[in-house]
């Protein structure tokens, strides 16, 4: 009997390290009783991505694809604003950081400047064709944070960003009304400096990028 209980005893244990194993190798710690695997993993991961790389995931063949064309588009030097507007993006709106073919024109825009040059599309014209779409500021600061998520775009992502923090500066804007007045974050009256927040919420993140621009700007300055 005892010998039986043992056997049992050292079953369990055995089971029980391999699951505790299998926690720590997904890096989450769960409370006894609840368990998890893999759809939580994915659940975390896809939360964490903006709607723009999620959707960019999902449709890899046609990425290929896009990448095919834009190349071809951009020697034979199809113009960037005629292309936005054969996307449909000039009626865009508040829906700019949702569409899948604002990353194929980003796309596109990356590969115009590689071929033509940089002046031949600056990040001025590039703010000014985006701003045809009637999206607020607010959407356009969305759209880079989302395209910042997606490999081939991220330096134009992060470039335009940085156009628009200039943009903000220059009209003297801090972080503070930028989360405010732009982006509409809400902040405890008595909570000075400190802000309601989502895990995922990606206006967040914009505030502190901004923070850091203006803080790099002022270093410079100095």
């Amino acid at each position: 009997m005892l010998k039986t209980t043992l056997v049992k005893h050292s079953l369990i244990s055995a089971t029980t390290t391999k699951r505790s194993l299998r926690t720590q190798e997904a890096g989450v710690v769960k409370p006894a009783g609840v368990q998890g695997g893999a759809d939580d993993e994915q659940r975390v991961n896809t939360e964490a991505l903006s709607k723009l790389a999620g959707l960019d995931k999902k449709t890899g063949l046609i990425h290929k694809a896009d990448m095919i064309t834009n190349k071809v588009w951009a020697v034979t030097k199809k113009d960037p604003e005629r292309l936005f507007k054969v996307f449909g993006l000039q009626k865009a709106g508040a829906q700019i950081d949702e569409k899948k073919s604002v990353i194929q024109w980003f796309r596109y825009a990356v590969d115009y400047r590689a071929t033509k040059g940089t002046d031949k599309l600056s990040d001025a014209k590039i703010y000014s064709i985006l701003e045809k779409s009637k999206a607020s500021e607010a959407k356009l600061a969305a759209l880079f944070q989302s395209l910042k998520d997606i490999d081939d775009v991220k330096t134009l992502a992060t470039t335009m960003q940085s156009y628009q923090f200039k943009r903000w500066k220059d009209k003297l804007h801090t972080p503070d009304t930028v989360a405010e007045m732009l982006l509409g974050i809400v902040r405890p009256s008595h909570r000075k400096g400190v802000y309601l927040r989502t895990e995922y919420d990606q206006k967040y993140k914009i505030v502190e990028e901004f923070a850091k621009f203006t803080t790099v700007a002022k270093a410079r300055n100095d």
